[in-house]
């Protein structure tokens, strides 16, 4: 539906399980052709390797576009929970 109505459409993609589910889903809805849009991932930085090995290697697996987006400004700033605080710090680097 979404593919049909919108010009340009994006999947934004955590790597967390609840996205990683929704991302298994649109595959399975698009088969057996690829999926007919970007995955969009909004890097903090604070995730673990293992989180972007993963996120890579769906990408990969699937045959879609990987955009990385993410706050260069927060991060040059040195934006992190441990100063911030966790809801302020992510507001800055997921914005």
């Amino acid at each position: 539906e979404v593919v049909a109505q919108f010009e340009r459409p994006v999947f934004l993609y955590s790597v967390g399980k609840d996205s990683s589910v929704l991302l298994r889903l649109i595959e399975k809805a698009f088969l057996p052709g690829k999926i007919p849009f970007p995955i969009l991932h909004i890097d903090t930085g604070f995730k673990f390797p293992e989180m972007y090995e993963f996120r890579d290697e769906m990408a990969r697996r699937l045959g879609v576009e990987l955009r990385i987006g993410g706050n260069t400004k927060a991060m040059a700033e040195n934006a992190n929970p441990y100063d911030l605080g966790t809801q302020r710090c992510c507001g800055l680097l997921k914005t």
